[in-house]
Order: C-alpha cells, then structure tokens, then sequence
C-alpha cells in the first residue's frame, strides 16, 4: 500500500473536501431526512429483532456448572 490518495498521486496535493458544502439542494435535503427517518426505523426495529432473538435463545439455555479450583472433570479430545 502506497498510504497515498489516488488525488495526490495525480495532483500532487492534497484536495480540499470542505470547499462547496454550503450549497443546498432542496430535494436532497428531503432525501436525507427520509434516509435518516428509515435508519432511525431500521435501528428500531433491528434493536428489537436483536432482543427477540436474544429471549428465544435464552429459553433453551442450560446454566453451565459451577466449576471450582481442584474439581475433576473430562476431557473428550
């Protein structure tokens, strides 16, 4: 890996991204906050799929036994 943008490769300098962000288009304005709307909908819902996901495994786990320094056990290798 050169570690080197491909701008500079073919610059020589490094760009400057910040330059024209005050420019406002309306429709993409509309379009951005639909897009966040549907991620704060898609975290939601993931949270809660995450969850459920969660209490339905949860049931049908064992408890593992309690082991203690010195206590035998086996071994399948």
């Amino acid at each position: 890996m050169t570690k080197v943008t491909p701008f500079f490769a073919n610059y020589r300098y490094k760009a400057d991204l910040r330059q024209g962000l005050e420019v406002t288009v309306p429709r993409a304005v509309v379009k951005a906050e639909q897009m966040y709307a549907l991620y704060k909908k898609l975290k939601k819902e993931l949270k809660f799929v995450k969850t459920r996901m969660k209490n339905y495994y949860d049931k049908y786990r064992l408890e593992g036994p309690c082991l203690e320094r010195g206590d035998k056990v086996y071994l399948i290798i």
